[in-house]
C-alpha cells in the first residue's frame, strides 16, 4: 500500500488525459463506520482512530514503522483535493489517503471513508464499479458499516444517503461554452440531479473544462452508472457537432497560437489567465495546429497550475505561485510547434 506523498508524486496523472472531451472519469464509493455516524457530532481523535484502525486492517494489521506520519498536514490535504477530486469540505485532523493496486482509499474527508479509482473513457465502467462494491464488503468485514433500513447507507449530508456512489467526469467543452450552448447542459444536469461545476470544486471558474458531479442517491449502483454514462457520451457528441463548427474560423486558430506563445515565453503566470489560456491551446491541439506534442503535456499542466497543487509542488519558499506557474509551463510547451502547412 503506497502512502500519500508516493501517491501525490507520481509522474503519470491519475485523472486527466490527452481526449478531446472526456478527459477522466472518477467513480468512488462512501460509508460510514455505524459508531460513527455522523463526521460533524465526532471528535477528531475518535474519527483520526477509526481512520487509523481502518488503514491497519486494508494493511493486512501491519503497523507502520516507528514514527511514520500516516496522516496528512493542511496543505497536503489541500492539494490532494485538487488532484484527485476529492470534493469540497474543510481540513480536519485525521485524514489519510493511500493506494492500493489502482484504487484509492480516502479516510475522514467528505465521509469517515472512502474508496474510489480512475478511468479515462466509459468502456468498462461497470465493471469498476463492481470492483468498488467488493472493496466497501472488504471494509464491512472489518467494521459494520452505518445503514438503515429505510434510507440505506447513512450519511452526515442527506444528499449523500443511499448507496452514496459518486461519479465525477472532468470535461473539456470550448465549443459549447462559444456557442453558449453549455447553459442548456447545465439544466439538463440539473433534471438528472447532477451538477456542472468548475474543474476544481472552491475556484468559480476554469474556462472550457468543467467538472460534472452525479450522486447516487436512491438508484441502484448499475441504474447510476448507466444513466451518468449516457449522459456523458450524449454531451461528447454534442461537443463534436459545435467543434466543427468553430475550429474552421480564424480567431480560433489565433487564440491558440496566441495560448502557446505565451506559454513558451511568459515569466509570471496567475491561475485564471493559465486556464484559460489552456483551453484555448488543447482546442488547438484537438484540431491538429501543432506538432512536438508529448503525450500527457496538457493533463500535467492542467494538475501542476491549480492552485493548491502548485503550492505543494514548489520546492523553493521564495518563489511564487505564478513564478513556479510559468515555469512549468516553459518546460511542458518548449517542444510544441505551429504544424508546418502543404
Amino acid at each position: 500500500m503506497k502512502r500519500f506523498d508516493a501517491v501525490f508524486n507520481r509522474k503519470e496523472n491519475v485523472f486527466f488525459s490527452d481526449s478531446q472531451a472526456l478527459l477522466g472519469l472518477r467513480v468512488s464509493l462512501s460509508f460510514n463506520f455505524s459508531d460513527l455516524k455522523f463526521i460533524s457530532s465526532e471528535s477528531a481523535e475518535k474519527a483520526a482512530g477509526k481512520a487509523l484502525s481502518a488503514f491497519h486492517f486494508l494493511y493486512g494489521g501491519k503497523r507502520g514503522k516507528s514514527g511514520d506520519n500516516l496522516f496528512l498536514d493542511e496543505k497536503s490535504f489541500k492539494a490532494a483535493r485538487e488532484k484527485f477530486f476529492i470534493p469540497y469540505c474543510p481540513f480536519r485532523k485525521g485524514q489519510i489517503l493511500t493506494e492500493e493496486n489502482g484504487f484509492y482509499w480516502a479516510f475522514n474527508f467528505a465521509e469517515h471513508g472512502e474508496v474510489f479509482s480512475f478511468c479515462h473513457d466509459c468502456g468498462g465502467f461497470e465493471t469498476l464499479m463492481e470492483e468498488l462494491l467488493k472493496m466497501r464488503e472488504r471494509i464491512n468485514s472489518f467494521t459494520p458499516l452505518a445503514w438503515c433500513g429505510d434510507f440505506g447507507f447513512l450519511s452526515a449530508n442527506p444528499r449523500l444517503c443511499g448507496n452514496m456512489a459518486r461519479i465525477g467526469a472532468a470535461l473539456h467543452l470550448p465549443a459549447l461554452k462559444k456557442s453558449g450552448k453549455i447553459i442548456n447542459l447545465f439544466k439538463e444536469a440539473e433534471f438528472l440531479r447532477m451538477k456542472f461545476g468548475s474543474l476544481f470544486d472552491d475556484l468559480p471558474d476554469t474556462s472550457g473544462f468543467y467538472q460534472l458531479s452525479a450522486y447516487g442517491g436512491f438508484l441502484d449502483e448499475k441504474a447510476f452508472v448507466k444513466k451518468t454514462v449516457s449522459f456523458l457520451q450524449a454531451i461528447v457528441q454534442r461537443e463534436k457537432e459545435e467543434r466543427e463548427k468553430f475550429f474552421s474560423k480564424n480567431e480560433f486558430a489565433d487564440e491558440a497560437f496566441r495560448a502557446l506563445g505565451i506559454f513558451k515565453y511568459c515569466r509570471l503566470l496567475g491561475f485564471y489567465e493559465s486556464i484559460s489560456l489552456l483551453s484555448s491551446l488543447k482546442a488547438g491541439a484537438d484540431a491538429g495546429f501543432f506538432s512536438g506534442i508529448k503525450q500527457g503535456d496538457i493533463p500535467r499542466a492542467l494538475t501542476a497550475f491549480a492552485p493548491k497543487t502548485a503550492d505543494y509542488l514548489k520546492k523553493e519558499k521564495n518563489k511564487t505561485q505564478q513564478q513556479f506557474r510559468a515555469e512549468i509551463s516553459r518546460s511542458i510547451f518548449e517542444s510544441w510547434r505551429e504544424k508546418s502547412r502543404a
